[in-house]
């Protein structure tokens, strides 16, 4: 908490004392003026949209005084500190409104910058005393509420006993969402406690998010959260299951956004998915769509590049599958499959255009899937395989964690075991294709995400696994690569060459490109 710094608004119908206050050098007590009002009414509408920590105010203003001012935001539970500023004659008021809540009073004639600073120092403090207070609560009732659950949960279907004993985190009509977390074993822990962080931040902390004040979450594994999203959540109440799947899309995006700012050496090989079910009316409908919520896995792994699935409201069944799984049509399927294999070279349009449709309609389980295509792989093999190689390619197949993910595998080892090359895929030649061509422009990984149809933390991910390198390795490679050249060739002067490739600060041109050749442009030019 001490790393951010106190948002203020300052409240007083007195032009030269607003004044004052705005030459007040806030930075240096780890504050900043957020705003300011002539009166209560104001500064409760500036509440609103500013959220500020602390109001200073003064307490007899026409419309609404400082004392009215206290008792609301107290009444709407705003999480701000009040500091009073007052006259002599105004003491009375003063003791009242500390009754109410306000942390401490300040004289208006002997106010000095000391008194001030102390009083934002106390404001700190006790802003940071009710985080935790509110944290605590909320861990407390999410740790009876996960216990309720899962009791609930072992217990008979939806409508038998154990039911009535779940309640509501968040008030009904509740949707609920299993949220997916795919990382790697040794960073799942890291990577749930940064989702857990900015969720308790979204929803309790200082800079907490109005639209998400109808969230909840319980931990159900070390790589899985169910979240709630009750009434108030984002409109949902007023858009129905589409007002849901859009907060839960918001949230999403969050949520990546955190990793990638705080986990960027991880965040490229994370996924999050969710399995949105509901609305809930009742505890009934509420356990029926956590138990639904199960099948997160299996629409995870057929839905690629689907962040958020909404699947109906709780006991609703899914569409039903429209391929047969008899034996003679897996029999055909089987043909079909040696058939194709023994062409590498048609083996990647064959399992995108006839065998991922029908994998999609045979609604298999995933692992049902994968162990299905290990035999069918093994069957395939046009000769005996190195024993460790084959182990490895096998162990991927039953690791893939998509549908797309495990095509791409089988194209991968077909071109391998039949002498061939593995391909990049398509959307990493495309961003490889764009980062050359716009080299002289500023180049982010969501600029290139949207142009070739991926979701950033998507394409990141896909760009270390195909590419070999991050994403802004490869950029930084091309980038000084295409300078060596420059250098080498054209009548450019070094400034020159480093806005051609799009890093136009001379300084960090040259301080990287020594990085990375050893020697500066300059030196680099002349030799």
């Amino acid at each position: 908490m001490d790393r951010e710094l106190l948002t203020v608004l300052i409240v007083d119908d007195e032009e030269p004392l607003r004044q004052e206050l705005r030459s007040f050098p806030w930075g240096d007590y780890g504050a900043e003026l957020a705003g300011e009002a002539e009166n209560g009414e104001e500064a409760l509408e500036l509440c609103g949209r500013i959220r500020p920590d602390v109001i200073v105010t003064d307490i007899t203003m026409p419309r609404m005084d400082g004392l009215e001012l206290v008792r609301q935001v107290r009444e709407q539970g705003l999480p701000v500190q009040v500091i009073l500023l007052t006259c002599h004659s105004e003491f009375g008021y003063a003791r009242e409104a500390l009754k109410l809540g306000a942390l401490e009073y300040l004289v208006k004639v002997s106010l000095d910058e000391e008194d001030l600073g102390q009083a934002l120092g106390r404001a700190r403090e006790a802003l940071a005393r009710e985080q935790a207070r509110r944290r605590s609560e909320s861990g407390q009732r999410r740790a009876e509420l996960s216990r309720l659950l899962v009791r609930a949960l072992a217990g008979p279907e939806p409508g038998g006993a154990g039911t009535a004993g779940v309640p509501s985190p968040v008030g009904y009509p509740l949707s609920a969402a299993r949220l997916l977390c795919l990382a790697g074993k040794g960073s799942r822990l890291q990577v749930l406690h940064e989702l857990q962080e900015e969720l308790a931040q979204l929803t309790l902390g200082r800079t907490a998010d109005s639209r998400y004040a109808g969230v909840d979450w319980v931990p159900l594994s070390e790589s899985e959260l169910l979240l709630f999203l009750g009434p108030d959540a984002g409109g949902a109440a007023e858009d129905g299951r589409e007002g849901a799947a859009a907060l839960l899309c918001g949230l999403v995006d969050r949520l990546e956004a955190r990793l990638e700012r705080e986990r960027p050496q991880t965040a490229g090989r994370v996924r999050l998915f969710a399995l949105l079910k509901g609305p809930a009316a009742s505890p009934e409908e509420l356990l029926a769509a956590v138990r639904e919520t199960e099948r997160a896995a299996f629409h995870c792994f057929y839905e690629e590049n689907s962040r958020v699935v909404h699947d109906g409201a709780p006991g609703k069944p899914s569409p039903a599958v429209s391929s047969p799984r008899s034996p003679a049509a897996l029999a055909s399927m089987e043909a079909e499959w040696r058939e194709a294999t023994r062409d590498p070279a048609r083996l990647a349009s064959y399992l995108q255009e006839v065998w991922v449709p029908w994998a999609k309609g045979s609604g298999m389980e995933p692992a049902e899937l994968k162990r299905w295509v290990c035999r069918r792989w093994e069957e395939s093999l046009p000769a005996p395989l190195d024993p460790e190689k084959k182990a490895a390619v096998l162990e991927g197949l039953t690791a893939a964690e998509s549908l797309t993910g495990l095509v791409r595998l089988l194209v991968q080892s077909g071109e391998v075991t039949g002498g061939g090359r593995p391909k990049i895929r398509r959307e990493v030649q495309q961003a490889q294709a764009l980062i050359r061509q716009k080299l002289a422009e500023p180049i982010t990984l969501t600029t290139i995400a949207g142009e070739v149809g991926l979701s950033p933390s998507y394409l990141s991910r896909l760009f270390r696994e195909e590419a070999g390198e991050p994403f802004n390795e490869y950029v930084t490679r091309v980038r000084i690569d295409r300078a060596v050249e420059l250098l080498q060739s054209a009548p450019l002067k070094v400034y020159e060459v480093a806005e051609q490739v799009g890093i136009p600060s001379y300084r960090y041109f040259s301080q990287l490109f020594r990085s990375r050749t050893g020697v500066s442009p300059t030196e680099y030019k002349r030799s």
